[in-house]
């Protein structure tokens, strides 16, 4: 499966170091549908967090089956138990159950196995280190509505602001209680419908996309880390997988 990702909303110049991140990012990012609503989510394996740990400099894409899809907890609550389609590039569709996804402790971040193995370049998870003040992308399909025929994901990038350690959206349906990463956008902003697209650093994927806040003169948004959630997400990838 292959993506190109859209670059269409970017300032211009874009900056020399953010196509490769998001080329490289790209093939595994999906399009989540439910209920006539669209949100993204990324796919992954227990061989992208292993590489994650090994630490490899410079951090390379992970080219073994994609076994399991991550995405924000917040779009599987709203799915309200109905099926959730991942959508791909060149127009198939996997079908993965709402009921199949654990989110993790105290987090905005859920897995669910793929009903199938896909064959797909994958990043590794981030699995440790400083990143404060480091360029980030983002990539969603935020803006996507109806029948759009976008399938690839928008790309936003900006810089690593700030860690926090409890968040709250306006409507209270979502809380973070542990560290998460705020980021400054620049280029394309996190939109409604990016939740759950990877937010990247050093090739590298370091959280999920979870919250957006706005205010007169200031936009920033939050992503829900994944460091605090190796543990679980490992038991996570070690015993569930693909029915094939």
């Amino acid at each position: 499966m292959s993506r190109s990702a859209d670059l269409s909303s970017f300032r211009k110049p874009v900056p020399d170091w953010v196509r490769p991140w998001a080329t490289a990012a790209s093939p595994s990012v999906v399009k989540l549908r439910y209920r006539d609503r669209y949100a993204t989510g990324f796919l992954t394996s227990r061989a992208a967090l292993e590489a994650g740990e090994l630490g490899h400099t410079p951090p390379r894409p992970v080219s073994t089956p994609a076994t399991h899809v991550i995405c924000a907890a917040h779009s599987v609550h709203a799915a309200q138990r109905s099926p959730i389609d991942l959508l791909t590039e060149d127009g198939s569709r996997r079908r993965v159950e709402a009921g199949t996804f654990c989110v993790l402790p105290l987090s905005d971040i859920a897995v669910a196995p793929l009903p199938m193995s896909l064959a797909c370049d994958h990043l590794p998870l981030a699995m440790g280190g400083s990143f404060l003040g480091s360029p980030i992308v983002n990539l969603g399909f935020g803006g996507s509505r109806g029948a759009s025929s976008r399938r690839s994901a928008a790309v936003g990038y900006g810089r690593l602001a700030a860690y926090g350690r409890w968040a709250r959206s306006f409507d209270g349906r979502i809380a973070l209680r542990h560290p998460m990463f705020v980021w400054l956008s620049r280029g394309a902003t996190m939109l409604p419908g990016d939740s759950g697209g990877p937010l990247i650093v050093r090739q590298q994927i370091l959280g999920v996309q979870s919250m957006l806040f706005s205010v007169p003169g200031f936009r920033w948004s939050i992503a829900d880390s994944l460091l605090p959630q190796r543990n679980v997400l490992r038991e996570i990838l070690r015993t569930t997988g693909p029915v094939e």
